[in-house]
């Protein structure tokens, strides 16, 4: 397959570009990165390519062609890229246990983003230590609840999958940066850590998520500060 060019446009501190990142570098592509500083109004000429301002976006071009596709959204982002390129990410139609598959990954992204992922800006933004606990506990249960059965026979990874699907591609970028803002404990409580270390198969499944290097590389500390500074937590 020809090599497509790919300009992308990204911020290292956002875990929706950190879900990009991860694809491009599974499927091994090639990339002109931009990095957007998030902390100043856009300039004019990104609001022509994203009028939304917001990363990640992507500017696609075909080899020898001078049509420009532009995505943005990260999950968009991530399944266009997929599909463009096929690879053990996203099962294709064809493939053993292709509709299986499929709807399990579907399943745990819909999970995923509907019950578990607004729980966290609950916990962070909590107004004193007793909310924050009770929030993080709640967060917990819906977890051991919901999400912890949907891993069970995970092979590292979902769907029975010895690579990373494009269900670790959403998710990833959000678990890792749980793990380390609850070791650090102002953002998230370090009880926390303790609750997802004490689900057996997403604490599998979320260290074999870190073995991957197209997951990890992300400065842990600049993360921690930002997101302490958006908050005026210290």
């Amino acid at each position: 397959m020809a090599i497509p060019k790919i300009k992308f446009y990204t911020n290292h501190r956002c875990p929706y570009a950190h879900r990009v990142n991860i694809t491009l570098r599974e499927l091994k592509l090639p990339f002109e990165e931009v990095v957007i500083d998030l902390d100043v109004p856009r300039p004019q000429w990104y609001l022509d390519i994203n009028p939304q301002g917001a990363v990640p976006a992507i500017e696609y071009s075909e080899q020898d062609s001078s049509h420009k596709q532009i995505v943005t959204e990260s999950a968009e982002i991530a399944q266009f890229l997929c599909e463009k390129h096929p690879s053990p990410l996203l099962p294709a139609l064809g493939q053993p246990n292709f509709a299986n598959r499929r709807e399990r990954m579907d399943h745990f992204i819909e999970v995923f983003n509907t019950k578990i992922l607004r729980y966290q800006f609950k916990v962070m933004r909590a107004s004193n230590e007793d909310e924050q606990q009770t929030r993080a506990k709640e967060w917990a249960d819906v977890m051991s609840k919901e999400l912890e059965p949907l891993l069970e026979g995970a092979t590292p990874f979902l769907a029975e999958s010895k690579d990373l699907t494009f269900a670790e591609v959403l998710a990833a970028p959000f678990v890792v940066r749980w793990y380390i803002l609850a070791k650090d404990g102002v953002l998230l409580p370090s009880s926390f850590k303790d609750s997802m270390d004490a689900l057996p198969n997403f604490s599998r499944w979320r260290q074999a998520i870190e073995t991957r290097e197209s997951v990890m590389g992300y400065d842990e500390q600049e993360v921690i500060d930002t997101l302490k500074k958006a908050l005026n937590k210290k």
